[in-house]
């Protein structure tokens, strides 16, 4: 419906509940006669803002209403496009004739009208108005179709995610996925977004009674759930009191999928943090930027210096940052020094005494040999990373393509862990031989091991300084990165297990060539046995 009408039936409402006798008129406009009306506002500044009242003035002729109104109560109106000058009046035009309206069906009729249009929400709803007017508003004909189809699949998968929204206000996110089979167009998977929830309880047990909850106003059961995935917050993916923990719980059947992407990220937010050297690497890459970003003339004296990958700044969301921000130094540390020496002039000539010293401090940062080797041993490792999780953000990766991809990753971790510190040395080197900086390793100070007995040798281990930072930088990331990729993605195994024979034919004709066919179907059976789909 349209604001015309909208706003025409609300009025004679009043009216009519009112005095019917005042405005013979004014009984005769009904919802049949506004229902096609096109309505116009006047400037804000005509209207008599004192004025509450709205009265209804008789037409002038039979096709054309005028109601003059209070600019409060439709100012949010106005936005639409179709208001005109006429001094704060609505106009209706092209309306049919009054006479075969009944105003006591008016008064039934405006009971629902707000959940009609989203645009003629008041601007203040509760969480539950907002939840009553979505249930009751033209969405739920929509949300019916989704539910419908969702009980003729029979089996659903459940993605849900929390954010907060501009109001700061947690909403949870809920799209349920489907198999479509028909006979005309074969099978489909399809994804259907049924609903934002507020989220006021954001622990596991908060969020799962909300989604139970919706799923009880949908009228889906959760014993149909074949699957649910979400990213890897502890409240979402913890082993003992997560959404996924809760869901299991409840329904075993229900296997859990967190993002492959996501889980990648989060082994190489692991491995960031292994050491001291990694968390002091990342530290200055991150001072880099904040130096440059700092003003409009800085960027500038980058850009001249700096043309082909831009520095960026690190970031706990987007995936690709840190191999973004690692890159711009890799191949180009001798221009971002050139832009330092260059920022620090400048700094000198503007008497800014912090600018100039921030350059100098980081000109002596990016100049040592160990940043040097730390650049290229993380841009390797992140390189091979990205390229799998860049992969794994396909629209039609399956099981199998991420169990490749992730025994991939794992395959060069074990071998970069043998022969990778001394490629990157090589590469350093090649750098600083460009640069012609000293490949000097820092002196590290030998740690004594406390004697609690005279008897006690005195003897102590000792290394050197390019041992020591393999030993704390090198090895400490790599077997960070390796366990942490085996364990995030244990549960990509149990998933293989069951489902891996029916992925590719490849897979199915050396299955039944092993002989392993029947084992694999009574396993499968065993753990998805549903006794009404067979029945």
């Amino acid at each position: 419906m349209n604001i015309g009408s909208w706003i025409i039936q609300k009025e004679l409402k009043k009216l009519h509940n009112t005095d019917s006798n005042n405005n013979v008129q004014s009984a005769n406009v009904t919802a049949a006669a506004a229902a096609s009306c096109e309505v116009a506002l006047g400037e804000e500044d005509n209207v008599d803002q004192d004025n509450e009242d709205i009265t209804l003035l008789p037409p002038a002729v039979t096709d054309s209403v005028i109601i003059e109104v209070d600019t409060d109560e439709v100012e949010e109106l106005s936005s639409d496009g179709h208001f005109d000058n006429d001094d704060g009046a609505l106009v209706c035009r092209n309306s049919p004739s009054p006479s075969c309206a009944n105003p006591a069906a008016t008064d039934q009729s405006t009971v629902g009208l707000l959940t009609d249009d989203p645009a003629l929400w008041p601007k203040k709803l509760t969480a539950e108005e907002r939840c009553a007017i979505v249930r009751k508003g033209p969405m739920q004909s929509t949300l019916d179709a989704i539910v419908e189809k969702v009980k003729g699949a029979k089996y659903y998968a459940v993605i849900m995610d929390c954010t907060p929204d501009i109001s700061h206000n947690e909403q949870l996110s809920v799209v349920l996925r489907i198999v479509n089979c028909e006979l005309h167009k074969g099978v489909s998977i399809h994804k259907h977004f049924v609903g934002f929830l507020l989220a006021e309880d954001t622990t596991g047990k908060g969020l799962l009674e909300l989604f139970l909850g919706h799923l009880e106003t949908l009228l889906l059961d959760i014993s149909d759930c074949r699957g649910h995935s979400y990213d890897n917050g502890s409240n979402m993916q913890g082993k003992k009191q997560g959404v996924q923990k809760r869901v299991l719980d409840l329904n075993p059947k229900a296997l859990c999928v967190p993002c492959g992407s996501h889980t990648l990220n989060l082994v190489i937010g692991d491995a960031a943090k292994s050491s001291t050297i990694s968390l002091n690497f990342y530290g200055v890459l991150q001072r880099l930027y904040n130096l440059f970003s700092g003003s409009v003339q800085r960027w500038a004296i980058l850009q001249v210096n700096v043309k082909d990958f831009t520095i960026k700044a690190l970031s706990t969301t987007r995936w690709e940052c840190r191999v973004e921000a690692v890159k711009a130094v890799r191949y180009q540390l001798p221009d971002i020094l050139n832009a330092l020496d260059a920022l620090h002039d400048f700094a000198i000539e503007k008497s800014d005494s912090e600018c100039a010293s921030s350059a100098s401090s980081l000109c002596r940062e990016l100049k040592k040999w160990p940043f040097m080797a730390s650049c290229v041993v993380w841009y390797n490792v992140l390189y091979v990373i990205n390229k799998v999780s860049m992969i794994l953000q396909g629209p039609k990766v399956s099981i199998e393509t991420m169990k490749r991809e992730i025994s991939a990753v794992i395959d060069f971790l074990q071998d970069f862990r043998e022969h990778g510190f001394n490629a990157a040395k090589i590469d350093a080197r090649e750098i600083a031989e460009k640069m012609e900086v000293e490949m000097i390793w820092a002196d590290v100070r030998q740690k004594k091991t406390k004697r609690q007995f005279d008897y006690e040798g005195t003897e102590e281990t000792t290394s050197t300084a390019e041992e020591h930072f393999r030993r704390e930088f090198f090895l400490h990331l790599v077997d960070t990165a390796l366990v942490k990729t085996r364990e995030r993605f244990s549960y990509m195994e149990n998933f293989f297990k069951l489902y891996g024979f029916l992925y590719s034919t490849d897979i199915m004709k050396s299955t039944v060539q092993a002989g392993n066919l029947d084992e694999c179907c009574n396993r499968f059976e065993k753990a998805m046995e549903d006794v009404d789909a067979v029945n």
